[in-house]
């Protein structure tokens, strides 16, 4: 009688199997790492490239930060030699920049208009986002200025990872060229680009959200610190401005003159017309107004839609 055939035990059913199972060359395994090794090498080198120019690009602000902590600590020290102080900061692109007076003549126009001793410190940087300031954010609080004036273009304005590191690209591009590394911090709050105010002139920036939310953090923070906070219209809209909704109830100073369009920054009736002065003429009679007004109790509850001289 045959035997019945019994089936193999697990373990002898896998030692077979495994001894049936194609065995994939050594030359096979080789040459698949030899891939991987080469697809890999190009993404670390890139990963590595593109850190060390993030990098690179955050401490090519540096200066810009160091710059102007000094310019803050120079003004506290002068504001702490009188009792009449009253310190008044401004954060904006360069656009503020061209449409202002430098401190100097802020302070005769400030006098001219009852604030005998204002000390007015312009802080910008090149197609600015609120981030810019912030590493200046805590020093100002500590001064305690009277007010702080805002660009309300920061309220949106994003430059992007990827326009920071073509500029910083541009940047040792030209190193060849014999341009200096660094940025010299001083044309960048002072040289203007012609003698009129609010350059319309550049691309547009990209939109963030996040950026309201920043300014509005800093604004509450002002505001808790009894410092009063506003917005200002800087450009001259080709739209109307757009405020976002979580930004809707901020203090916001436009010039009504503003309103009728945007002339070429640089043309000889806007030169004429002496637009940086009436637009310093105007923003000091806004600073004077609230600087001079009884202190509300809290600031924020004060919305100005349009200042005017007194």
């Amino acid at each position: 009688m045959p035997t019945p055939h019994q089936p193999d035990p697990p373990s002898l059913a896998a030692d077979r199997q495994d001894r049936q199972a194609p065995v994939e060359p050594p030359r096979l395994r080789r040459a698949g790492r030899r891939w991987l090794l080469l697809c890999a090498f190009p993404a670390l080198v890139a990963g590595c490239l593109l850190a060390a120019l993030w990098t690179g690009s955050r401490l090519y602000e540096q200066p810009f930060v160091w710059y102007n902590l000094n310019r803050i600590d120079a003004v506290a020290n002068r504001t702490a030699r009188s009792l009449d102080s009253v310190t008044v900061v401004a954060f904006g692109d360069t656009a503020l920049r061209d449409a202002t007076l430098d401190e100097r003549d802020m302070a005769a126009l400030g006098a001219k208009r009852g604030v005998a001793n204002l000390h007015f410190l312009r802080i910008v940087h090149h197609r600015a986002e609120f981030a810019d300031f912030e590493p200046l954010l805590d020093r100002v609080l500590a001064i305690k200025p009277a007010l702080v004036l805002i660009d309300r273009d920061l309220l949106t304005a994003e430059r992007g990872v990827v326009e920071d590191l073509t500029r910083y690209l541009r940047v040792l591009a030209s190193l060849p060229e014999g341009r200096a590394y660094l940025q010299d911090q001083a044309a960048l709050q002072y040289q203007r680009n012609c003698g009129t105010p609010a350059s319309d002139s550049q691309t547009a920036m990209g939109r963030s959200s996040d950026a309201a939310e920043r300014v509005r953090a800093f604004m509450t923070r002002a505001w808790a610190a009894g410092i009063q906070v506003a917005l200002v219209q800087v450009r001259k809209p080709s739209e109307p401005a757009v405020i976002p909704a979580s930004a809707g109830d901020l203090p916001l100073w436009h010039d009504v003159t503003l309103a009728g369009g945007s002339p070429s920054p640089c043309s000889a009736e806007v030169q004429a017309a002496d637009g940086r002065t009436a637009f310093s003429a105007w923003l000091a009679g806004g600073i004077a107004n609230v600087v001079t007004a009884p202190r509300p109790a809290i600031a924020k509850t004060v919305r100005t839609e349009a200042a005017s001289l007194p």
